[in-house]
């Protein structure tokens, strides 16, 4: 046979050459010059049960088979195995598998089926705990027994019966938790007036902690919106600036005091796009040069619309807006101005030329440069969400310092209950400014819009910036726009940053070395919250305790007098007594008010254009909504005879860890880092109140890990119990793998 043929470089045939140990219990390739070595390795733990299924398709009815439609089993085997037993036979008994093989048949299964009689064991017999189940062919056939089980044994009501009583449960607990002062109050229904989370929040604060004056509604483009200059407008302007001579007093809505204004016999007064005061070499007639940039449609530019009589958004023809724009450039000329017209259509012909050069120093490049720049501030601009970052691709851990992951226990929350805030309305500041001093603080505490010169060299940055549709911590405008990887050498003009930030961030960032250059607005606020008295401390505490007493008492609790110190030094801590009686974990409840915590600080946040549909069966209703002022209608479709859907729209203070822990950072996320900590002096202390930096591995060490990029990694860690784990964490997504 082929099999006993001797090979042609071993003297030896396989049959000759492949022998069995009864000492290890394997089978081994035979080599006279490298004996076999009858040692046993240490394995790591692992618990298998594997299982296989038998079917038929038929069955007897009256003496006669019958052809079933489907396989149904007849027979399913188990065997169980784990690091002990591997190497012995099946039949002895294991400390960790117990009895090792198990057959599952209708003659052993009673009434029940044999699948039923195989699910009732596997998920309910506790010695199964912590194995890994594998079958024959599960993703093509075994598995689908084990799904059919499942989805049977749930009741065909069970799962609208969880949902009455969880909605009931919680519910109540609701309205307990928000009921005031007056005994006759019922609390607040979350399902009445609320269909999230979030506005239910906003309603409980709004109801019972929102204090009059104290939080003024804004408009949502900020306070100078009617100085209506396009992006579009803005760009062309300050490029003409850079690249044309005699246009560099050329005043615009960057400038100080904003666009030119000119008044107007009638107490009236026109806003200047863009504006060249006279020199004293011009006649004294000459008042100055006017730009006017002019968007096509809103200025009914006959090019781009021949037909005249058609509507504009204003509600008046191309004719009549495109009469009142040359009406308004005749009465300038007539008080001695001179009237420069750029259409916007010109503008973007001039760009797409340009692009087609590829030139990196001409307006479409600018444009692309600054396409985030406007004139005037607006708030959401220094909203810029959270900061990741990776600082070490590889980290591997080294004598004398451990792998710390450490959290900031609740953030947010945090920051509500214990930061400052404004209070009212903010005050508008566009020009006049104070002086702001190099190295000080800056004179306003608010939002200011602001160009900003970084320092040349700075570990960590300080000022967030969009650039390409990214967020960037940069040191260098011209840098994040170009991707550059290479030694930045641009000048200080092209480092500068423009943007819109809160005075917390300039004056941190003051500190660490950057320059105001130029403030464009401030929104200042005179008066602010003590940062133990945070306009939403009230809230927050009331949800707090909720979290607190569902989490159960900590492990070093075991005794009446450890129950007693918890909640003293818990009140001590955070000023919130807790209620013994209540303290017992509970994972939904808890979960409940920690969402309660996380989702309402972004309600005051929310952007005010995302679409909202509203159902009416009324014409009164449909007009209303069609008719209401400042709402866009973006569809209407009937469901029906009676039903009309329509969607409409409505038109960092934990950045200096980072500073503290310089080149040991390893990974940091908006309210988590991982770093390297010197054994010995460990540089940020841990706690578990509120605010407080929580060990994110409970006593786990990691032993090394690998940064992909943000949101991206993997680490490879010992956990108290010395067991090896690794994490893997893409995105949302984070899985532990044990080993």
């Amino acid at each position: 046979m082929q099999h006993k043929e001797k090979q042609r470089q071993n003297k030896y045939s396989r049959c000759e050459g492949f022998k069995f140990c009864e000492i290890c219990k394997k089978g081994y390739e035979y080599n006279s010059k490298k004996p076999h070595n009858c040692l046993l390795h240490e394995w790591a733990k692992f618990r298998f049960l594997l299982w296989d299924v038998e079917t038929v398709q038929s069955t007897l009815d009256n003496g006669e088979i019958k052809l079933l439609d489907k396989h149904t089993p007849n027979c399913i085997v188990v065997q169980k195995v784990c690091e002990q037993c591997y190497g012995s036979r099946i039949n002895r008994q294991c400390s960790n598998c117990g009895t090792r093989q198990k057959i599952f048949t209708y003659a052993n299964c009673g009434q029940l089926t044999v699948t039923e009689k195989f699910c009732e064991w596997l998920f309910s017999d506790k010695t199964n705990k912590g194995y890994t189940a594998l079958a024959h062919y599960g993703s093509g056939f075994d598995h689908f027994f084990i799904m059919d089980y499942i989805h049977k044994a749930l009741a065909e009501d069970e799962d609208v019966a969880l949902l009455r009583e969880g909605v009931l449960a919680y519910r109540k607990m609701q309205m307990e938790l928000t009921k005031d002062s007056d005994e006759n109050s019922l609390g607040l229904d979350p399902f009445q007036n609320c269909v999230t989370i979030a506005s239910f929040c906003m309603l409980v604060f709004k109801t019972l902690f929102l204090k009059p004056d104290t939080i003024a509604n804004i408009p949502e483009k900020g306070y100078r919106a009617f100085q209506k200059t396009s992006r579009q407008a803005l760009l062309k302007l300050l490029y003409m600036k850079k690249t044309k001579a005699g246009y560099d007093q050329l005043q615009t809505k960057m400038s100080p005091g904003g666009e030119h204004k000119i008044e107007l016999d009638n107490g009236k007064f026109y806003l200047c796009d863009g504006f060249i005061p006279p020199t004293p070499e011009d006649d004294p007639h000459f008042m100055g040069t006017v730009i006017e940039v002019n968007g096509c449609h809103v200025h009914g530019h006959e090019k781009c619309y021949p037909n005249r009589e058609d509507l504009a958004l204003n509600g008046k023809t191309h004719k009549q807006n495109y009469e009142a724009t040359m009406k308004k450039e005749q009465t300038l000329k007539r008080m001695g101005y001179e009237v420069i017209t750029i259409w916007g259509c010109d503008i973007d012909k001039e760009v797409k030329e340009d692009r087609k050069t590829g030139s990196e120093n001409g307006i479409a490049a600018f444009f692309k440069e600054f396409h985030n720049l406007t004139g005037s501030l607006e708030i959401r601009d220094a909203f810029f969400g959270g900061h990741t970052e990776v600082f070490r691709v590889l980290a591997q851990k080294i004598d004398g310092f451990v792998i710390r992951y450490l959290d900031i226990c609740s953030l947010y929350p945090f920051v509500n209950r214990s930061k400052s805030y404004p209070i009212g309305a903010p005050i508008t500041i566009s020009e006049n400014f104070k002086e702001f001093r190099e190295g000080e603080d800056i004179p306003y505490k608010g939002i200011i819009r602001c160009s900003v010169d970084p320092p040349p060299n700075l570990r960590f940055p300080v000022l967030p910036y969009r650039q390409n549709d990214r967020l960037f911590f940069t040191l260098c405008r011209k840098c994040s726009h170009m991707e550059n990887k290479e030694k930045c050498e641009h000048s200080t003009e092209e480092r500068r940053l423009h943007g819109t930030w809160t005075h917390f961030e300039l004056n941190h960032a003051i500190a660490r070395g950057y320059k105001i250059h130029h403030v464009v607005e401030v929104l200042h606020w005179d008066e602010w919250t003590a940062e133990e008295g945070s306009l939403f401390k009230d809230y927050i505490d009331t949800y707090l305790k909720v979290k607190q007493e569902a989490s159960g008492y900590p492990r070093w609790v075991q005794t009446d007098e450890d129950k007693l110190k918890y909640i003293d030094d818990y009140f001590n801590a955070m000023g919130i007594r807790l209620d013994p009686s209540k303290i017992s974990k509970n994972e939904g409840l808890r979960w409940i008010a920690k969402l309660a915590l996380n989702s309402f600080w972004g309600k005051l946040g929310q952007r005010a254009d995302l679409t909202q549909t509203e159902y009416v069966k009324d014409r009164a209703d449909l007009w209303k909504l069609v008719t209401t002022h400042g709402q866009r209608i973006v569809s209407m479709q009937m469901y029906g005879e009676f039903v009309c859907a329509v969607r409409f729209q409505l038109e960092d203070y934990a950045r200096t860890l980072l500073e503290k822990i310089g080149a040991n950072a390893i990974y940091s996320d908006t309210d988590s880092i991982i770093f390297y900590d010197p054994v010995d002096s460990p540089l940020l202390p841990t706690g578990s109140n509120l605010g407080d930096l929580t060990d994110e591995l409970d006593g786990g060490e990691i032993v090394e890990i690998v940064c992909a990029g943000p949101k991206a990694y993997a680490f490879k860690w010992i956990d108290s119990d010395l067991y090896e784990r690794n994490r893997t964490h893409l995105y949302e997504d984070s899985r532990d793998h044990a080993r």
